[in-house]
């Protein structure tokens, strides 16, 4: 065990994994080639799985001495926000030696792979003390992002905007970076939008770490902003002098919508979250605390009026889908931060949200631009998710390309599927080629669109007919045929 999980176990609130470790298992860092099977069997945790000790490699009800009913309720009383699922069929899967990826195989619909979150290390290493971290614990870091890289991880992933994350420096994650560019890695960065002058500084600071670590340095939902000076001329220009003067490797993706979405926490301080989810809640209680997040907590966008809430799973609280925080915060007679506070509380702070947060002349030159890929930065949760989430990839083919004529359909498909391919190293994809996977996608170009908008996101977009993903029909006439052919992919193996 490493000395993060030993720490990690020490904890004398951790019974769940004592329990458990008494049973013949023991806590680590959630291997990318796990990730799938944690949340299909439901033995995971978010920054930690678990893994047999017995050498036979199958992990069975029949192995403990405990019923499912006790573990639901050791987990209900520990951390149930980070619990991914701990039920019924919750050791019946396999986590022994043999590759996890492999059980990807025919059981899900796409082709994936995994970066790996740089909170996943942060967190087993550090936990969510609000700090850098020390030089030993930034050597445990570097171990857990080797194993990752070494059993499929395509490189690095930042969240800086969310904690445990947040806390990094820009020293942490530039020594981070350098162990994932020597495994031959990329830097992939949801950047930190509070830095600086809160436009081009968090760009800065993505491509300073790809430049102090030799790593490729890619942005992700990379666009401009409603509330952020300068233009985007400015944005595009910081990343073409990147390369063009300094021949760094730098690339980014956008979405063509201006509604972005992600989870509400987002919103809050960081001094909120230090200590993790349980002090986020007492903050959240606490009267002195409500007094200063009136005064901190802005909306992420132009007015309270712009910004909608969804993923409520509480019955007297699905009212309250799809509605703005300023219409809310009216309906239950309370200042918004305060409906904010008191809604995370009743929904063990799951809430979502949707925003019109992007400049909508200005994405057409994102989404165009040479450097640029396709990337949905979809979120799957509650009734009223961004439409980004079903209409990404055939808007761009259907408005920006057919339409607006931003980009020929030929530059669209390639920032789809070969330009992505290549960026990554993906072999034998991305391209129709004899002997290449056959991932294809035919689609009608006069009709291919997306119906989906904010108040109806849920709607599949029109004109495509049929799909094979690796090499089986999954789309027949516009029709699901319920095949799961997908697969995951490990660096240095597929």
């Amino acid at each position: 065990m490493s000395a993060a999980a030993g720490a990690h176990f020490a904890n004398p609130r951790n019974d769940f994994w004592r329990l458990l470790h008494e049973a013949g298992f023991t806590p680590r860092l959630l291997r990318p080639d796990e990730q799938f099977e944690t949340l299909r069997y439901g033995i995971g945790l978010t920054n930690a799985a678990l893994r047999t000790t017995r050498g036979s490699g199958d992990l069975r009800r029949a192995d403990l001495d405990v019923s499912p009913s006790r573990l639901e309720r050791l987990a209900a009383e520990l951390q149930p926000r980070f619990v991914a699922f701990v039920g019924k069929e919750a050791y019946r899967g396999a986590f022994g030696e043999r590759p996890q990826l492999g059980l990807q195989e025919r059981r899900v619909g796409e082709t994936r792979l995994f970066v790996l979150p740089s909170t996943s290390p942060a967190n087993a290493a550090v936990g969510w003390d609000e700090r850098p971290a020390t030089p030993a614990e930034q050597a445990d870091m570097r171990a857990l992002l080797r194993e990752s890289m070494e059993e499929g991880a395509w490189g690095l992933s930042t969240g800086l905007d969310y904690p445990p994350g947040s806390y990094a420096d820009t020293d942490e994650l530039v020594t981070l970076s350098t162990e994932a560019a020597r495994l031959g890695g990329i830097y992939h960065s949801h950047v930190r939008y509070r830095l600086g002058d809160r436009f081009l500084d968090p760009f800065r600071e993505a491509i300073d770490i790809g430049r102090r670590a030799s790593i490729p340095a890619h942005i992700t939902h990379f666009y401009q902003r409603l509330y952020t000076p300068g233009s985007a001329t400015d944005m595009l220009g910081l990343l073409e002098r990147a390369r063009d003067d300094e021949g760094l490797d730098v690339t980014f993706d956008s979405y063509p919508y201006v509604y972005s979405s992600t989870r509400l926490l987002i919103m809050f301080p960081d001094w909120l979250h230090a200590g993790g989810p349980d002090c986020v809640v007492a903050g959240l209680q606490s009267a002195e605390a409500r007094e200063k997040l009136r005064r901190e907590v802005a909306p992420r966008g132009q007015s309270w009026q712009d910004i909608w809430l969804t993923y409520f799973k509480q019955p007297h609280n699905h009212q309250y889908e799809g509605r703005s925080v300023a219409e809310i915060a009216i309906m239950r007679n309370q200042h918004p931060v305060d409906a904010l506070c008191d809604l995370l509380l009743e929904e063990d702070l799951q809430t979502s949200y949707t925003a019109f947060s992007a400049d909508a002349g200005s994405l057409g030159r994102f989404v165009a631009h040479p450097l640029s890929m396709v990337g949905s930065d979809a979120v799957l949760l509650g009734e009223f998710p961004s439409p980004r989430t079903y209409g990404c990839f055939p808007i761009i083919l259907g408005k920006f390309a057919r339409e607006e004529r931003a980009l020929s359909l030929p530059q669209a498909i390639r920032k789809m599927t070969s330009f992505p391919a290549q960026r990554l190293g993906l072999r034998k994809r991305g391209l129709l080629r004899d002997g290449f996977m056959a991932d294809v996608v035919v689609f009608a170009p006069r009709s291919v669109g997306s119906p989906a908008t904010r108040t109806q996101p849920k709607q599949l977009p029109t004109g495509i007919d049929y799909v094979w993903v690796n090499g089986t029909l999954v789309v027949d006439q516009g029709m699901h045929t319920g095949a799961l052919a997908g697969r995951a992919l490990r660096r240095g193996h597929d």
